[in-house]
């Protein structure tokens, strides 16, 4: 039997919160849509603030820093830097009590901007289910134009979810686009 873990981390940058890994399945080439790839993110929370990364590049990122603490290390760092796999997803999604951040690094340049701010509309429904043992409850919304589906639980206190999704009564542990493209799972 499979359980969700949330680990209470602390780190310099959120202090005391969670952390969530997702896995996202979505098509390498939207001409095959059948034909699926997995990727792995973490959803970095606490009480202020979130982020949303690729688990790839934040072990690549983790490794970066490591390398300028420890000048000792460098050669040995980076050679696990070029034999760490690389993401199909270069993205950072930040929020705070002010701002949704989103940043994308191109040629070795950061490139980011304010999103503004996105407020779901969700349609809570009757329906539910259970997922790695947590109580679920369906709900349903529409945004950019595609119609989504989440599955949140309200037994844990949190009220987000993968990259932008959120606002909930509780942690979205499953999300979905209705065509079945994209699903971000717990």
């Amino acid at each position: 039997m499979k359980f969700l873990y949330l680990l209470l981390i602390s780190t310099l940058t959120f202090g005391q919160g969670y952390k969530i890994t997702y896995s996202l399945s979505f098509p390498l080439d939207t001409l095959h849509p059948e034909i699926k790839s997995n990727e792995e993110f973490l959803l970095l929370a606490d009480n202020t603030k979130s982020q949303f990364i690729s688990f790839l590049k934040f072990q690549k990122d983790s490794l970066i820093k490591i390398s300028r603490n420890d000048k000792s290390r460098v050669g040995e760092i980076m050679d696990k830097w070029k034999k760490a796999q690389k993401s199909h997803f270069r993205f950072i999604y930040e929020e705070n009590a002010n701002n949704k951040i989103y940043t994308e690094k191109f040629t070795g340049s950061s490139y980011g901007y304010i999103l503004p701010q996105v407020k779901f509309s969700w349609k809570i429904e009757d329906s539910t289910k259970t997922i790695l043992g947590y109580n679920c409850q369906k709900a349903t919304t529409n945004f950019n134009g595609n119609s989504y589906e989440a599955w949140f639980s309200n037994s844990v206190d949190i009220y987000k979810g993968p990259y932008i999704f959120n606002a909930l009564p509780g942690l979205i542990l499953l999300v979905k686009d209705t065509k079945n493209i994209f699903e971000f799972r717990i």
